[in-house]
């Protein structure tokens, strides 16, 4: 989100839409997510961060591995996130939501487009490597070969189960997912009611 401006509108690594409404002194920007709350560049919110940081402490008090975070979060504070009051860069603001995730990212200036099996489709903007997750207009996830991430996910646990990977794998996994409060009013696609809720699985 690097090159996010004040009042832009995005779609943010933990798949909450926000605008950027402040950049700290040290760089972070503050976005405010469609439910007026603020969350770090990555998309959450101070309560989940303040979580992530207390189940550290005490796994480090205590000399136990670090826990993993079920999110790519790695914000190491919350300052910023509690300002009660951004009115000042708020005056205008937020934007209209996009109806979809797809014609968001539709819009965008420099979207990676594609077409898998005659269906249009956009890259997810944060996913990389064998991550590269596109969206089609109809609201499927799919990995840069067309193949659907449901199907990802199996190729996954068979090769967890068996050791390998299954003869017909291309080589991507399936995005993370996290399961967040308000995914079910993200509708993925242009056409068709595909909700973001049905794809969460925090087990990739």
């Amino acid at each position: 989100m690097s090159d996010a401006r004040i009042g832009e509108r995005v779609l943010l690594p933990c798949w909450r839409m926000g605008y950027l409404v402040h950049v700290e002194p040290d760089g972070r920007k503050i976005f405010r997510d469609d439910e007026s709350n603020l969350v770090c560049e990555h998309g959450e919110r101070a309560s989940t961060i303040h979580s992530f940081l207390y189940q550290e402490k005490l796994a480090k008090q205590n000399g136990l591995p670090m826990p993993a975070r079920s999110s790519v979060c790695t914000c190491q504070t919350t300052e910023g996130l509690h300002k009660t009051s951004l009115a000042e860069h708020d005056a205008n603001f937020p934007p209209a939501p996009p109806v979809s995730i797809f014609e968001h990212l539709n819009a965008l200036e420099h979207a990676d487009r594609q077409c898998f099996k005659g269906r249009e489709a956009v890259r997810i903007p944060f996913t990389r490597s064998e991550y590269t997750t596109f969206i089609t207009k109809d609201g499927r996830l799919v990995c840069k070969h067309g193949r659907a991430r449901n199907t990802l996910l199996w190729d996954g646990k068979q090769t967890r189960k068996y050791g390998k990977a299954p003869l017909a794998a291309c080589g991507c996994k399936a995005c993370s997912i996290p399961k967040r409060i308000g995914h079910n009013a993200m509708k993925l696609g242009a056409c068709g009611d595909r909700r973001l809720t049905k794809n969460q699985n925090t087990r990739v």
